[in-house]
């Protein structure tokens, strides 16, 4: 009789064992798919936030830059704005009178000034988000550009006028200070690029 029981006791967990395994496996493998799912959410998330405070504000102050130092240099004998700054003042100062550029000369360097301070406050607190060797490079090379200029500024602003100055300062060659990178903006779209697919995939 016992032995009887043993045998229908065994035949009914032969059939159950498979129904069991089976269960066990999809409930592992849902737990396991709902973490796969979460993960990659947030991934997504990260990436999105990172192209939303860092790549797209970095762009539009890219920008910015770049058509403020257009506009100084429009059809003037120089390229570039990381020449000597007092013979920058000079030149400026020496536009018909009827050119903006005479009067408000001044206040589009400090608003150059105060943008790069932005952009760098921006490349600091991202660093470590940043994927590709090319951007960071790129901005290595935009911190050397903005703090010499930076420095060669703040140097003229603490020395004071010069009346000598104004008689023998002429623009030369030689820049003062490195210029602008032009790696950044293409770099900046290389990285963007990257971002935004890893926040759709």
């Amino acid at each position: 009789m016992a032995l009887g029981i043993y045998r229908v006791g065994m035949e009914q967990l032969e059939t159950w064992i498979p129904i069991i395994i089976s269960v066990l496996a999809l409930l592992g493998g849902t737990g396991w798919l709902r973490w796969y799912l979460d993960r990659r959410n947030q991934q997504r998330e990260r990436y999105r936030l990172i192209h939303r405070d860092f790549l797209s504000p970095l762009e539009g102050l890219i920008k910015s830059t770049k058509a403020i130092w257009k506009d100084l240099v429009k059809d003037l004998e120089v390229p570039n704005l990381e020449y000597d700054p007092r013979a920058l003042r000079r030149l400026f100062e020496s536009l018909p009178t009827d050119d903006p550029r005479r009067l408000l000369w001044q206040t589009r360097i400090d608003r150059l000034r105060n943008e790069n301070r932005r952009v760098l406050d921006l490349v600091d607190g991202h660093r470590g988000d940043i994927l590709t060797d090319r951007f960071r490079k790129a901005c290595d090379s935009f911190r050397d550009h903005a703090l010499a200029w930076e420095d060669l500024w703040l140097a003229v602003e603490r020395k004071g006028p010069d009346p000598s100055d104004e008689q023998t300062l002429e623009i030369k060659e030689q820049l003062w200070a490195k210029p602008f990178p032009e790696d950044l903006e293409p770099a900046l779209e290389e990285e963007t690029a990257m971002v935004r697919a890893r926040a759709r995939d």
